[in-house]
């Protein structure tokens, strides 16, 4: 009985005793970080903790407390202290794995109490840190034409990220890196977040960069019958769903200056068409492709193509309006009833029809084959024939 009273007494003056020194004390001269955490896999010094990942707590600045009377505890919360600063945890044990119930802010308290026979109070240090549970990297893959892919990172919870391809060396970066790929052949992607522990998480997806192809703008054809002005429709062919596009129209008043179109509507179509109506179309247009690196590239313009005329004296006289005239390299004329199909050359400025019979409506239609590719279809014109 009597060594159990002796030992209480004990106990109880060791409480005491470490209860006369500020709770937590200042961190001692020269020593900020009287203690630290690493990781118990690597023995790197870790800023966050994470659920699963088990730490160990060091001393810093030669400081070398015996197990025996070093303890530490881990509660929720900043600056947080055990009640009465007694921690309730077991002498010398310095590891701890963060749990689900940790995430958020913790407090890392340390109580080192004197080595025997030297007296006074324990003294209690404290450190802040916050536990994470971070999901594996979410990441969207862009393909670019320069044989590149653009990583991106959309759950931005890591310090720093690590990307493979195909399991080759690991590339750091932040939030985005364009990585080299060869375009036409599939790749797998490897993105690592890295919480500054042993236990990253990582994540994989399969893509391929497409080998870029020259996207056409292979039609221009006004729908209404104005010659200028009117609506028309743009059949783009050989686009790409891994690039995006826009419709561009230059600036009358700047030569090879392009602003998107307005108003613009696209409709679906095929895999390598998509159709775009333009309220009033009159210029010259453009597609315009963009990758996910930045990168811009524009293709051929295609004119917009006007068609006009005139009856008297038993014929038709029809005038050609291109916007650009130099930009055509041959036209057709077409005509109802009959039939009439004539093939003119890139200096035609109009053609007087007298095959003709009058009070007889004639529709013509000019298509203009155009530098570059792609063809530009005027509108509708319908004339009646008169003998005067």
């Amino acid at each position: 009985m009597k060594s159990f009273f002796a030992f209480l007494g004990l106990l109880l003056g060791t409480l005491v005793a470490h209860g006369q020194n500020p709770c937590p004390a200042p961190p001692p001269a020269g020593c900020p970080q009287p203690f630290k955490v690493v990781d118990a896999g690597t023995g790197q010094e870790v800023t966050v903790l994470q659920v699963g990942c088990p730490v160990r707590f060091e001393q810093n600045c030669g400081r070398a407390t015996l197990p025996t009377l070093l303890y530490y505890q881990v509660l929720k919360g900043t600056n947080s202290i055990p009640a009465n600063c007694n921690p309730n945890t077991m002498a010398g044990v310095i590891t701890y794995t963060p749990t689900a119930a940790d995430v958020g802010p913790v407090t890392v308290f340390e109580l080192s109490n004197p080595t025997p026979p030297a007296t006074g109070g324990g003294i209690a240090y404290v450190r802040n840190y916050t536990v994470i549970n971070p999901a594996p990297p979410t990441f969207t893959i862009g393909a670019c034409i320069n044989g590149a892919a653009f990583i991106a990172i959309r759950n931005p919870a890591y310090t720093s990220y690590t990307v493979q391809v195909n399991g080759g060396v690991p590339q750091p970066f932040t939030q985005s890196i364009q990585v080299t790929v060869t375009p036409g052949v599939a790749a797998t992607f490897v993105v690592t977040g890295n919480p500054g522990s042993s236990c990253p998480q990582s994540a994989s997806q399969t893509f391929t960069v497409p080998v870029p192809r020259p996207a056409v703008l292979a039609s221009v054809t006004r729908t209404g019958t104005a010659p200028s002005g009117g609506p028309a429709t743009l059949e783009f062919t050989q686009e790409q769903p891994e690039y995006n596009y826009l419709l561009e129209v230059e600036d009358p008043a700047l030569s090879g200056s392009y602003t998107v179109v307005p108003n613009a509507t696209a409709t679906a179509g095929t895999s390598t068409t998509t159709t775009v109506n333009v309220p009033a179309a009159q210029g010259r247009y453009r597609m315009l492709r963009f990758d996910a690196c930045g990168n811009r590239t524009g293709f051929n313009p295609v004119i917009t193509l006007g068609l006009d005329g005139t009856a008297a004296n038993g014929r038709n006289t029809l005038t050609f309006l291109p916007f650009v005239a130099a930009d055509v390299t041959g036209y057709t004329l077409t005509r109802s009833p009959g039939n009439l199909s004539v093939a003119l050359p890139a200096s035609a400025t109009g053609y007087d029809d007298a095959q003709v019979q009058c009070g007889t409506v004639y529709t013509y239609r000019l298509t203009a084959s155009v530098a570059g590719g792609g063809q530009s279809i005027s509108n509708t014109l319908a004339l009646t024939t008169l003998s005067t």
